[in-house]
């Protein structure tokens, strides 16, 4: 997860404001950037707390 976030920030960094500016929402709860080949959840964004930015690991 923590390899896939710093991907879409990545993304959202050097994209253009045309890019950002494209947004499909697919599903209410569903964000996606075509352009920059981004899918974010609403909830996500709502409460990134929910979604912490660490790998776990399954032993």
């Amino acid at each position: 997860m923590l390899i896939v976030w710093s991907l879409t920030i990545e993304r959202f960094r050097d994209a253009t404001i045309r890019e950002l500016g494209n947004i499909e929402r697919p599903a209410p709860s569903h964000l996606y950037w075509p352009d920059i080949d981004v899918d974010l959840s609403v909830e996500s964004i709502r409460h990134p707390e929910r979604f912490p930015l660490e790998a776990k690991i399954a032993r």
